[in-house]
C-alpha cells in the first residue's frame, strides 16, 4: 500500500529522505511548499489554458461587484494560474498572500513596471498551524521512525484543531481569489513525511489525515467568508479529481475515466455524488453552503505529461449569516 507522496524535486524519494533530510523541523513545512513552487516556476506558458479559465471566472465575478477597490489572491505562489495583469487592470489594490516569499517575488517580476505599485505581498500561513509546534512534532516523530508518536500527534491535532490559531489578515476585500489551494494545505506534506508503519497504523493515519484535511478546508471557507465584503465575491477553483498515468501506472481515477477529455459537467456531478472515494482529499467543504453560487465552470488542468486535474470553479458571494 503506497501512500507516501514523493519529494517535490521529483527524485523518486520521499521528502525526508531527499531535500528535507537536513532541514530544521520547524522550517520543513515552509521548505516543502517552497520546493513545490520552485518545481513549477517554469510552467507559466504551459498552464495558459488553466489561467484563462481562472480569468473567465474572475471576469464573471466582476458583474456582481459594486466596487473594485481591493482584491486578494490566497496561496498565490508563482501565480502561474493567476491573470495578474487582468487583476491589476480591474482593481486599485491587489494583495498576493502566500507562505513562500520567493514565489511571490517571481510572480511580481512578470508585471510591467507601471503596474507594480498596485501589488502588495502578504506572507501568511493559511492553515494557522505553522505558528505552533505541530509540524515540528510530525517531522521529529517520522525521523525517529516512531509511528506511534506520529499517530498520537495526528489524533491530538484532530481533537484540538478548532483551538489552533486562525489565520489573521486584518482586512476585507471586494474580491477574494483562491485557485487550487485547499488540497495543498495539509495532506501532501503530511503524506510526504509518513513514517514506515504497519499497514493497520497506516490505514488509521490515512483516515485521520482525511478528517483533518476536511476540517482545515472547512476553516478555510470560513476565512474566505470573513475576508469578503458583504457585497463582494469569491472566485474559488478546486482540483476535485486527479487523473494520473505517470510511469504507465494509472491511479484509481484514471482506471475509471480512461479519457478525461470526454468528461462533461453532468458526468462530474455523478462522480462527485457516487464516487466520493475518488475525490481529491481536501478539495471541497460543507461550508460551501455559506455562499450563494451564481456561476460554475469546469475544466481540465494539464499539469504535466501524464497528469492532469479536473477543476471546478465557482463564483460565490457570501450569505448573511445569523449571529
Amino acid at each position: 500500500m503506497k501512500i507516501s507522496f514523493l519529494c517535490p524535486c521529483l527524485s523518486r524519494k520521499t521528502y525526508l529522505d531527499c531535500c528535507g533530510r537536513e532541514i530544521d523541523p520547524e522550517y520543513s513545512y515552509v521548505h516543502y511548499l517552497s520546493l513545490i513552487n520552485q518545481n513549477t516556476a517554469g510552467c507559466y506558458d504551459a498552464w495558459s489554458h488553466h489561467r484563462e479559465a481562472v480569468k473567465k471566472l474572475i471576469s464573471e465575478s466582476l458583474h456582481y461587484l459594486k466596487k473594485r477597490d481591493r482584491c486578494i489572491v490566497l496561496g498565490a505562489g508563482n501565480c502561474n494560474d493567476i491573470p495578474l495583469e487582468y487583476l491589476g487592470e480591474n482593481f486599485q489594490q491587489v494583495h498576493l498572500a502566500d507562505i513562500d516569499r520567493q514565489s511571490l517575488l517571481r510572480a511580481l517580476s512578470r508585471l510591467p513596471d507601471n503596474m507594480n505599485k498596485k501589488f502588495q505581498t502578504l506572507y501568511i500561513d493559511l492553515t494557522g498551524l505553522n505558528e505552533t509546534e505541530i509540524f515540528k512534532d510530525f517531522v521529529e516523530a517520522s525521523r525517529q521512525r516512531y509511528y506511534k508518536r506520529f499517530l498520537s500527534s495526528l489524533r491530538k491535532l484532530r481533537a484540538n484543531l478548532l483551538d489552533f490559531p486562525f489565520p489573521k489578515i486584518g482586512q476585507n476585500y471586494d474580491l477574494v481569489v483562491s485557485v487550487c489551494v485547499t488540497t495543498q494545505l495539509f495532506s501532501p506534506f503530511i503524506f510526504s513525511i509518513l513514517p514506515h508503519s504497519p499497514k493497520m497504523a497506516l490505514n488509521k493515519m490515512t483516515t485521520i489525515i482525511r478528517e483533518i484535511s476536511n476540517l482545515l478546508v472547512d476553516r478555510y471557507f470560513v476565512l474566505l467568508h470573513d475576508l469578503t465584503f458583504p457585497d463582494g465575491c469569491v472566485v474559488l477553483a478546486s482540483d476535485i479529481f486527479e487523473w494520473n498515468t505517470e510511469g504507465n501506472k494509472a491511479n484509481e481515477f484514471a482506471k475509471v475515466i480512461r479519457n478525461p477529455y470526454n468528461l462533461n459537467s453532468d458526468m462530474i456531478n455523478n462522480l462527485l455524488n457516487f464516487k466520493q472515494h475518488l475525490v481529491t482529499m481536501g478539495s471541497l467543504s460543507v461550508n460551501l453552503k455559506m455562499f450563494e453560487c451564481p456561476y460554475i465552470l469546469d475544466w481540465l488542468w494539464e499539469f504535466k505529461k501524464d497528469k492532469m486535474y479536473i477543476v471546478r470553479g465557482f463564483v460565490l458571494y457570501p450569505k448573511r449569516l445569523a449571529c
